[in-house]
Order: C-alpha cells, then sequence, then structure tokens
C-alpha cells in the first residue's frame, strides 16, 4: 500500500494552507482517498497541489488556477501524469511544456517557435510551477523517488540536507521516511532537529507525537499533540489523534473533548 498524507502533512509539503488544500480537493483537481474520514493524499496528489500554489502565488486568480488544471488533466492521455508536464504563468498567458513542444491548456493552442523560445527563458527563472524532468531541484527529485523508491529517496534527502542543513521539508520528509521504515529512533532525531530550525511548527511537533506514541511513549505523545493544539487549535488531526490516546489511557471525559472538537472541524469542511 502507497504512503499517504494528512491533511496538514499535505499542506506542509506543498506550502498552501488547510483550508486550500481542502478546497483543492473537494473541486475534483485531485482525489484523494480517506482514513477514518480524513483525507489522505498520495504522491499524484501533491504534484496537483504543488501546481496549483506556483499559479496562483504567480498571480493567477484561484478560479482560473482550477480551470486550468482540470483542462489539463482531460487533455492529457490516462497513462500521462502532471508530473511529466511543466506548467507556466507568462503575464495574463498559462502555458504548458513538455519534451514534444508547448500548449496553451485552456485554448489547446499550440504555441510557435518564437513563443517556446520566450517559454524557454521563464524555464530558465526559479519559478516553475512544477518539473517532472532532470533540471527540477534536488529536493523534489528526493519527493518523487518517495512513491517508487523510498530507500533511494532517503539517502537523497540525507544529501540534500548536507548541502542545506536547514532545510526543514527535507528533515520532515525524512523522518516521515525513517519513521515507516521502522526507524524511530532515527525519525524522532530529525524532527528534534527540525523543531530546533522551527519550534513553532504543529506539524513538526505532531510528526513528533506520532514516533512517540509507537514507541509507546504516551504520556510524551499526550504533551507532543498539546503543544501542536497550543500553536493551531484547529489541527483536526491532533484532536483525532489526542482523543484515540486519551481512550487508551482510560480517560473518557478528555478523549470526548478533543473527538468533539475533531468533529466540529471535520463539519466545517
Amino acid at each position: 500500500m502507497s504512503r499517504t498524507l494528512s491533511t496538514a502533512e499535505a499542506a506542509r509539503i506543498t506550502g498552501l494552507s488547510e483550508a486550500q488544500v481542502r478546497c483543492i480537493a473537494r473541486s475534483g483537481l485531485c482525489r484523494p482517498g480517506r482514513l477514518s474520514r480524513r483525507y489522505a493524499f498520495a504522491f499524484q496528489d501533491l504534484v496537483v497541489l504543488r501546481a496549483a500554489r506556483a499559479l496562483i502565488e504567480s498571480g493567477v486568480a484561484p478560479g482560473r488556477t482550477a480551470r486550468v488544471l482540470a483542462d489539463l488533466a482531460s487533455a492529457l492521455p490516462a497513462e500521462r501524469a502532471l508530473s511529466t508536464v511543466r506548467v507556466y504563468a507568462e503575464g495574463r498567458r498559462v502555458a504548458v511544456r513538455d519534451e514534444a513542444g508547448a500548449w496553451e491548456p485552456e485554448t489547446g493552442q499550440v504555441l510557435l517557435d518564437f513563443d517556446v523560445a520566450a517559454l524557454a527563458e521563464a524555464t530558465d527563472s526559479p519559478q516553475p510551477v512544477h518539473t517532472g524532468d532532470p533540471d527540477e531541484s534536488p529536493f523534489d527529485r528526493a519527493l518523487e523517488l518517495e512513491e517508487s523508491d523510498p530507500k533511494a529517496a532517503g539517502e537523497a534527502y540525507r544529501e540534500f540536507l548536507e548541502a542545506f542543513p536547514e532545510h526543514i521539508d527535507a528533515h520532515i520528509n525524512l523522518g516521515r521516511l525513517c519513521h515507516e521504515a521502522g526507524d524511530l529512533e532515527g525519525a524522532e532525531v530529525l524532527y528534534r532537529e527540525a523543531m530546533e530550525l522551527c519550534p513553532d511548527d504543529p506539524v513538526v511537533l505532531f510528526n513528533l507525537a506520532l514516533v512517540l506514541e509507537d514507541a509507546r511513549r504516551l504520556e510524551e505523545a499526550v504533551t507532543c499533540y498539546r503543544d501542536v493544539l497550543e500553536i493551531d487549535p484547529d489541527f483536526s488531526d491532533a484532536h483525532y489523534n489526542l482523543a484515540s490516546l486519551f481512550e487508551e489511557l482510560k480517560r473518557p471525559s478528555e478523549a470526548l473533548r478533543h473527538y468533539r472538537d475533531y468533529q466540529r472541524l471535520r463539519d466545517r469542511e
């Protein structure tokens, strides 16, 4: 079974807010699964979310972003993923480029050579919406390897962290890979390093709480989940996990309170 991510994790990795992630999921642009009524995002969902974020950051209105990505998804053959193309916002125009050429997804118009030359200049800029080719960043390559080869992804993240030791997302992603591989000690070290870099990041604390829970250090996990909610009271997954933990610890009144908070937040979606 492929690894999946919660709404909070998907938001942290893609740079979107949790509300934006949920909105895109509800629009049908990506189709995450469900685990206990919570969204479970796969790698291909992250590709769509990251493309949407970059278009929005480039000044494309959210409604147009949704139309562009929907048009692109419908135009691509079923066996092709969004990760195989680049999408760019260049002025008022949104264009797509792959090894065969370039076109505008909204109109289907193929761009001529002089248009492609202008687009190539955009390719060299640091603001591509998404890339699936060898020119993408080492971090992006590590992220894509997570789905097909987690061990290679872990090695790529470690190499990346040697060059960029303060990169929080790399710590988080590598910590998650260690956790999934059963290396709880390694995951804890990485998350605590990330906490030193960004002590108020609720996703880092949440992931650390998961590790502590799996290590059966339950009271420490409770403290960690509570720290998450001190920073972000609307972190629904933290309420759910804390409720489950209190249930296991035979503290029913506290479990009920957090289940109710979780349900209240879910009803907003």
